[in-house]
């Protein structure tokens, strides 16, 4: 019988943000905000593209992106993928040296991109997938990736395990400043595998967070539907570096600013986002208001 992929809104189990889990999850689970360290797994989280990878009974090899569509750039590894266990596998199509856009587009093409490696994190039954949920704790699935992946995969070097760290300072992106890594996953240890993104805290995301205060040079008018109205603001950073910060702005200030730049230029404003490792600036930068209560930008 061939494998059908089922029908649900989620096929992964996702990680969420530790302000997302219920008041009873965070209670147990979390000191100071973080993932208590005596109960997580800490992985960094590859900027790539989720990969689920299915080895039926029957010995087919299936790929699938997170949202179920087929995947064809990962044929390369097909002769060694085919040596796995029957199962559902979970991975990271990703490789060194590459932004989050080009690893995407790489992943997208039709035909085997030999450059694409995989990360491999998690392992469920095929019948825990089609179910939702697998009893056996992430620890234990652990091991049997880890045992798996050693007796099928060993002589192919694009086939990988997620390395485990038990401190977010140990997967701190800081030490690989040339690769694309969008923060890190904490995983819960005795946490069955569940489709969807619960509240119960099996999986974490933990991000690079950059807060910071940061005078306005420049506006710039919108495009689209931000047409004749503020599109952006240019703050500086890192001495004499502009970075362009677009959303978090309501209407009336897009339309206000744009009105009157000077109420806007000259400002300390806080912006939020995350550390981009590879560029040393922000990723995904977001305005959260002026600091009418300072007169001196962190940079």
């Amino acid at each position: 019988m061939s494998f059908v992929l089922p029908k649900r809104t989620h096929l992964v189990q996702k990680a969420i943000d530790p302000s997302k889990l219920s008041k009873k999850a965070a209670a147990d689970l979390l000191v100071d905000g973080q993932p208590r360290p005596e109960l997580y797994f800490y992985q960094r989280k590859y900027d790539g593209c989720h990969v689920i990878i299915v080895r039926t009974h029957e010995g087919e090899v299936l790929k699938f992106s997170r949202d179920g569509k087929p995947v064809n750039s990962l044929g390369h590894l097909d002769k060694s993928l085919v040596n796995l266990t029957a199962g559902v596998y979970f991975a990271e199509a990703w490789f060194p040296g590459a932004e989050h856009r080009v690893i995407n587009g790489t992943f997208r093409r039709s035909v085997a991109q030999p450059e694409l490696e995989l990360r491999f994190f998690d392992v469920v039954s095929i019948e825990g997938f089609q179910k939702g949920v697998e009893h056996a704790p992430y620890g234990e699935r652990r091991q049997v990736l880890e045992g798996i992946l050693y007796r099928s995969c060993k002589t192919e070097p694009r086939i990988i395990i997620a390395h485990n760290c038990y401190s977010w300072e140990a997967a701190d992106l800081a030490a690989h400043p040339t690769d694309a890594y969008d923060g890190a996953v904490a995983w819960n240890k005795l946490a069955p595998w569940e489709a969807g993104s619960g509240r119960s805290g099996a999986a974490i995301k933990i991000k690079n967070i950059v807060d910071l205060d940061l005078e306005v040079l420049h506006v710039y008018e919108g495009e689209g539907k931000h047409a004749g109205r503020l599109g952006a603001i240019g703050v500086r950073f890192a001495g004499d570096t502009v970075l362009r910060v677009g959303t978090g702005f309501s209407d009336l200030e897009r339309e206000a600013w744009w009105r009157d730049p000077y109420d806007i230029v000259g400002r300390i404003v806080r912006v939020v986002g995350m550390k981009d490792s590879g560029k040393g600036s922000i990723r995904e930068p977001r305005f959260k208001g002026i600091r009418w209560d300072k007169t001196e930008a962190d940079h």
